[in-house]
């Protein structure tokens, strides 16, 4: 197993893991702990674990159908944690991955609070991260399912000179969008919203339970609004993204690198994702 791809997956995991996690039980995280973690939470809402199981899913089965044509372009899922492709600099989703969890964990310090304005910047920082993270992702998965198509990967997608709503767009119209395998990624990024924390156009309206933003369009300002509950809701979700994609990349390279032992303690539904085989029971 690559082992500098392994120690920082495990390091960002004990991270990650530390914030809820009694002092020294962290310290024995693995990666297919990783991959549980990621897949199923005890004290998390039924929907949170349906999206965790879904998400990991499908990004271990993109790898696994673009390695049929292209093994060394599949390979990068997993290196573009930390590496930048060799075409594409700033690439690598290290940074975006750990800019996340930290502003998912200045969300949970605060989520107690009575100050409506401090919890909502919170919120931002958040959603502020989450549009740096999942469109880069979001570029990766295309490049694999241009792929598993048979096309010729556009590398330039993954370039940091590249807009977050290019990025979102072609891997709209690459995986399908809302018809596609990556449905429920799709759901979770909105462009304009990500542009208008960015520019500072977006407000809490308390009185209307909204949140109000805008942008300029053919020069005159364009309102709209998301209700709270849907955008908390959101944000629940944001703040499990890393968790997700730890435990793809973990089931990955357990899977093909680790010895009989490891890929044998993975879950069920990331070995028969990864194989495409359905197991069966004795």
């Amino acid at each position: 197993m690559d082992s500098a791809i392994r120690a920082r997956i495990e390091a960002l995991a004990r991270n990650h893991r530390a914030h809820s996690t009694p002092p020294g039980k962290a310290s024995k995280w693995s990666l297919t702990e990783n991959v549980r973690s990621g897949l199923y939470q005890a004290d998390d809402v039924e929907e949170g674990n349906t999206v965790r199981l879904i998400l990991v899913q499908v990004i271990v089965v993109a790898y696994r159908e673009a390695r049929k044509n292209d093994p060394e372009v599949a390979s990068w899922l997993f290196r573009s944690y930390l590496e930048d492709h060799p075409e594409a600099p700033g690439s690598r989703l290290f940074e975006k991955c750990d800019g996340l969890l930290e502003a998912a964990h200045t969300l949970k310090a605060v989520a107690g609070t009575r100050d409506s304005r401090v919890l909502f910047q919170a919120t931002k920082e958040v959603h502020r991260a989450v549009g740096e993270f999942v469109p880069l992702l979001m570029a990766w998965l295309a490049l694999l399912w241009q792929v598993k198509q048979g096309e010729q990967p556009e590398f330039k997608l993954l370039k940091a000179q590249t807009p977050a709503g290019t990025k979102v767009k072609r891997f709209t119209e690459i995986t399908n969008g809302e018809d596609g395998i990556f449905y429920l990624l799709s759901r979770l990024i909105n462009v304009q919203l990500r542009n208008a924390i960015a520019h500072s156009t977006v407000t809490l309206d308390e009185e209307n339970a909204r949140v109000s933003f805008s942008r300029i369009e053919n020069g005159v300002r364009v309102y709209e609004h998301i209700d709270l509950t849907k955008y908390m809701a959101d944000i629940y979700m944001h703040t499990r993204l890393p968790a997700i994609y730890l435990a793809a990349l973990s089931g990955i390279l357990v899977m093909e690198t680790g010895t009989p032992e490891e890929r044998l303690s993975l879950p069920a539904v990331i070995i028969q994702a990864f194989s495409g085989v359905k197991l069966t029971g004795p």
